[in-house]
């Protein structure tokens, strides 16, 4: 699903209005668009009986009186409040005409300069919740001055706050500066924003979900972006067993980690490989952890070790494995330093974890024996050694991006909505996955999870897109059945 700035926005209900065989009118889009939000408002607060709207004079605005007629059909007490900022469009106009009359939606007004104490204290019952139609998602200036202090003032009435499109103040495609409101949460359309998936922005946000409405899917499919959230038409089939196969139709992964007391690791990452599908897996990790792994996962087959409780240089035949995953529990022994810079120098499908990027990032001069189309999977630390620290969502996208290209590889940012990036400049979030998977060992998981899928004969893309999505639906269904507080990571493994 392409990501698309607000100028691309524009641009795609111009041609959705212009379409020569099914335009849709301007009004008629609106119209879907308020009902489309008031339809996921009455589902998301289900005990609301009263609304005040607050509605700018734009087209988010004439979302929200829309929204504001199909509330009241259904049986809500709603007040609108009339936020004259700029000159009326069309579709505000056109919708103010056809609130119902006699009374049953209470109307305010608030121009610049009005006294905001009295207006406040008129207009709010003690149980309403505010929908904020004041702003919307084409917003490219700071909300400062009068508004700016409306702004404030909303958000000290300690109400909840669903959002239409965008919350006000809210930049959908650069860092927010100004007064913005904080919603309880947003309803967006078509697809997500940008900003939706930087951390500094959820507070503003709150929970936040999309509805497709009628624009050109044509114009969509022409407009160019490099910027996608993953839905599931977006993952690649994963190609049907033969009736006559074996294990070795089917790749064979190789698993490198488990430093002494760090067998944990290890073993998840192994089990997780497991459950990809692969034909093979086997484990090198030191003698320590052998009985461990044996015990743990007696599928896997193991390497010995020339050391007991690290890895040091050996001879890896890499060229016998489909894939290679390091990282997890490895540590950072300078055996362990020069075992890596050693097996790096070979050729082969790489993933790159936890202390294998820690000792990239402080030892750099590896980065430049990479070879191409490695995959690693840092989480924000480890990604801040490896790049230098940032200042909002967008620099630290900009940098992942530009490290994607200079060392020609795919990275996989583990947080909310992970974030991958390839060679060519691509972009992809992820929509799956909950809180409940900030625990030790999820990490160790999918690398496991996405070396096993590399084996199974998935391109890298591919395997990046199907793991980190499968990984945060095993971790739905987890949550699901135990709950976030409740679940652990192992618990991810029975769903993958």
């Amino acid at each position: 699903m392409k990501i698309c700035s607000p100028d691309q926005i524009r641009e795609i209900e111009k041609a959705t209005f212009n379409h020569p065989t099914r335009p849709v009118s301007y009004l008629d889009l609106m119209e879907e668009a308020g009902t489309t939000f008031a339809d996921w408002f009455l589902a998301y607060f289900q005990e609301a009986e009263h609304v005040t709207i607050f509605c700018g004079t734009g087209n988010n605005g004439g979302d929200g009186l829309v929204a504001a007629r199909v509330l009241s059909q259904q049986g809500l007490d709603v007040t609108v409040v009339l936020v004259e900022i700029g000159h009326p469009t069309v579709g505000y106009q056109e919708n103010l005409a056809k609130l119902p009359a006699h009374g049953k939606i209470d109307i305010f007004s608030i121009k610049k300069g009005d006294d905001l104490n009295p207006i406040f204290q008129d207009i709010f019952k003690q149980d309403t919740i505010l929908i904020d139609a004041i702003f919307g998602v084409g917003l490219n200036r700071p909300i400062t001055g009068y508004w700016g202090d409306l702004i404030q003032k909303m958000n000290t009435l300690n109400l909840d706050v669903a959002a239409i499109d965008m919350p006000s103040g809210l930049y959908a495609n650069q860092p927010s500066d100004g007064a913005i409101l904080r919603a309880t949460a947003t309803l967006t359309f078509q697809a997500p924003k940008l900003a939706f998936f930087f951390p500094e922005n959820q507070p503003y946000l709150g929970e936040w979900a999309y509805e497709e409405i009628a624009l050109d899917p044509d114009a969509i499919d022409r407009t160019p972006s490099d910027i996608f959230a993953i839905t599931l038409d977006d993952l690649p089939e994963i190609p049907k067993r033969p009736t006559f196969s074996h294990k070795g139709t089917f790749g064979h992964a190789l698993l490198v980690g488990g430093q002494y007391g760090m067998a944990g690791a290890a073993l998840l990452s192994t089990q997780a490989s497991l459950r990809s599908g692969c034909g093979k897996v086997t484990v090198l990790t030191p003698s320590c952890n052998q009985t461990i792994l044996q015990l743990g996962a007696p599928e896997a087959l193991l390497l010995p070790t020339p050391s007991d409780r690290h890895l040091a240089p050996m001879n890896i035949f890499t060229s016998i494995y489909s894939s290679i995953g390091i990282g997890p529990g490895l540590g950072k022994h300078a055996d362990t330093v020069r075992f890596l810079r050693k097996l790096l120098k070979n050729n082969g499908q790489f993933v790159l974890d936890a202390d294998a990027i820690n000792i990239l990032a402080e030892n750099p001069e590896i980065l430049q024996d990479l070879p191409k189309g490695i995959i690693m999977t840092p989480h924000p630390k480890e990604f801040e050694r490896l790049a230098g620290s940032w200042h909002n969502g967008f620099e630290r996208l900009d940098k992942q991006k530009a490290l994607s290209k200079k060392l020609s590889c795919y990275i996989i940012y583990k947080n909310a909505n992970t974030t991958i990036t390839t060679p060519d400049g691509k972009v992809f979030f992820n929509l799956t996955g909950n809180p409940g998977m900030a625990k030790g060992g999820t990490g160790d998981i999918l690398t496991g999870y996405l070396t096993g899928l590399l084996a199974r004969g998935l391109k890298p893309l591919d395997a990046c897109l199907v793991a980190v999505n499968n990984h945060g639906l095993a971790g739905d269904a987890a949550a699901a059945r135990l709950g976030q507080e409740s679940m652990k990571a192992s618990d991810i493994l029975g769903w993958l």
